[in-house]
């Protein structure tokens, strides 16, 4: 069993960065409000926000191009206009 799945009070998370982020919750108070957090000597500060500010991900030119013209086709394909489809009811 990960030591993060499951808690004392029964809570399950998925991951260490949310049981993280539900720790630096409860600190405060129980505010959603977790940018707000004062406490910068504390060892978990960084990662309050339940994200890993310290991973990067190093891409090469060819993987950032191919993202590249992902993104602008997902783009191009929200922009078109979306034909409305007649529904047909059934008659009993």
């Amino acid at each position: 069993m990960n030591k993060f799945t499951e808690t004392e009070h029964g809570k399950k998370f998925g991951s260490p960065m949310k049981a993280i982020k539900e720790f630096c919750s409860s600190c405060i108070g129980g505010q959603r409000m977790i940018v707000k957090c004062e406490s910068k000597d504390c060892a978990l500060f960084a990662y309050r926000t339940g994200k890993n500010p310290f991973s990067m991900r190093k891409r090469t030119e060819e993987q950032k191009a191919t993202a590249s013209e992902r993104f602008k086709k997902m783009w191009a394909d929200k922009k078109k206009p979306v034909e409305k489809v007649k529904r047909v009811r059934k008659e009993k």
